[in-house]
């Protein structure tokens, strides 16, 4: 995994060398489930848990017409709200550090232009928890030995307006962040994101 990043680090960063390049803050609402599977017959997606993102953005316009490399690094608050066979509810709370890259193809009409993009996001955990119930809370990483790295695939559609962009963007995670056999769980992000380039 960290041969990887390195090489997409250093593919990114030639790509940001030769290019037009924009930078800013963006932050945004995340609304995040987890798709949770406890045996072969039982298959349960969470309730939605909100949380937020926030960080920056790197733009880079690339020679051909319309296509960009967008590279963001957030700090990702995600999550979930879950039952397990009709038992209490548990709230897991994740704090990530995101590193989503995406190609994009912009169309640009007057001074706005449309952008839709895909590619992946790599993250790892910073820390996790899980709240079974009030005051009781579980170290959900260490305690039940869960994967820090995670890969999603992503998708976005969003505008810029002189300098402002709002966007909306999907990542479905790839990885079963569980280690224990018979308990599945990848995460599911829905988000909504403002930011200022310049």
């Amino acid at each position: 995994m960290r041969k990887l990043l390195f090489l997409i680090a250093c593919l990114v960063a030639s790509v940001y060398a030769s290019a037009q390049v924009a930078y800013g803050p963006v932050a945004g609402a995340s609304f995040a489930t987890q798709s949770r599977s406890f045996g072969k017959n039982d298959k349960v997606i969470s309730s939605m848990a909100v949380g937020y993102h926030i960080g920056g953005e790197l733009l880079a316009h690339l020679p051909v017409v319309g296509l960009e490399i967008e590279t963001d690094l957030l700090l990702h608050r995600k999550g979930s709200h879950y039952t397990e066979n009709g038992g209490p509810e548990f709230t897991t709370t994740y704090y990530y550090l995101d590193l989503p890259i995406r190609l994009n193809y912009a169309l640009g009409l007057s001074r706005t232009n449309l952008f839709i993009g895909i590619g992946p996001t790599f993250s790892y955990a910073l820390s996790g928890s899980r709240e079974r119930e009030k005051n009781k809370v579980e170290d959900i990483l260490n305690d039940y030995n869960q994967r820090h790295w995670d890969i999603a695939i992503g998708a976005q559609l969003g505008v810029r307006i002189v300098g402002v962009q709002f966007k909306v963007f999907y990542d479905l995670g790839l990885i079963n962040i569980s280690r224990n056999p018979l308990h599945e769980v990848s995460n599911r992000v829905l988000g909504l994101q403002l930011g200022y380039l310049f």
